[in-house]
């Protein structure tokens, strides 16, 4: 709810500190609550969600996994009807150097948040990084169209406040199928309101504003589904239960991110988060395991002793 306050300028002209103690109230509400709801005294599990239909191997993440898979057929019918020939029209801009741009203005106004996350999170170097490519882009690259920090040489890596609640030890909580927004948890969800106050357009003021945040937040939506567009055709085709293919690639995606990339996937990006124009795949590499079993191999025939 308070995004969508944030969204529609409801309270722009609040100050500083009182954003943030909403903001930060909302997000530990909801993170108190993934406690309270995942902890093992969920006798209640089934009075939460009675109408579970737990699949045959149920997830100890996904303890609402019924109305999840209700959710995903929502999303579904509403992707197929809308958000996806969105996309495939939004990817229909013939010249690739108008959509780089779009894509460099959008991760732009992302910084400032990146830049929070980066500190809340103790990594100074690489918030002046963050810091640094902000300005320049803002400024010489006309804001942000024009990606002139990573020509200058400077390289960041965006981070969001659920990667930082993470880092805090702060649990998943549930796991969520949200319509029109993809598959998240209880934790990442909540970090996306904290997120919401550090972006530009959360601040500006003016009788455009509200036109303003639209048009990003529509933009945002599209260059995000429009990523997707290959990688989620062949999941839905080629997956036997593709609910459990997005919840497991949502689930290795935040680790590695969480790790800084140490871990050995390959991310397919979640609804909400957009990551450029980069290729994508829906596969998810894991790390090779030696076989605990390995097939014996046939015994060979002794040497014939000499006569």
């Amino acid at each position: 709810m308070l995004w969508g306050y944030l969204q529609q300028g409801q309270v722009r002209d609040l100050s500083w500190a009182r954003r943030m103690a909403l903001a930060s109230g909302v997000s530990l509400l909801v993170l108190a609550a993934a406690g309270l709801l995942a902890s093992p005294a969920q006798a209640s599990e089934n009075a939460l969600a009675p109408d579970v239909a737990a699949s045959s191997q149920p997830d100890a993440g996904d303890p609402w996994e019924g109305t999840n898979r209700r959710l995903y057929a929502v999303h579904s019918r509403i992707d197929g009807a809308a958000l996806a020939p969105a996309a495939r029209g939004y990817r229909a801009v013939p010249v690739p150097a108008v959509v780089k741009r779009r894509t460099n203005a959008l991760r732009n106004l992302r910084a400032p948040a990146s830049f929070a996350n980066h500190l809340l999170q103790g990594n100074g170097g690489q918030a002046g990084k963050t810091a640094a490519a902000f300005a320049l882009n803002s400024t010489f690259g006309l804001l942000g169209v024009v990606d002139v920090a990573t020509r200058s040489g400077i390289e960041t890596r965006e981070e969001d406040f659920g990667q930082t609640l993470a880092v805090w030890g702060v649990p998943d909580g549930p796991f969520l199928f949200v319509p029109a927004l993809g598959p998240t948890t209880l934790r990442d969800f909540s970090g996306r309101v904290v997120d919401g106050v550090f972006s530009p357009l959360t601040w500006a003021k003016g009788a455009d504003t509200g036109w303003g945040r639209a048009v990003v937040g529509g933009t945002t939506a599209m260059a995000t589904r429009e990523s997707l567009i290959d990688s989620v055709e062949q999941i839905e085709a080629s997956s036997i239960d593709p609910y459990v293919s997005y919840r497991s690639n949502y689930s290795l995606l935040r680790s590695s991110a969480i790790a800084n990339g140490a871990g050995s996937v390959q991310d397919l990006p979640e609804f909400a988060d957009m990551e450029g124009d980069d290729a994508l795949t829906p596969d998810v590499a894991v790390a090779s395991v030696p076989d605990p079993d390995p097939p014996l191999e046939p015994p060979t025939a002794p040497d014939p002793k000499p006569e």
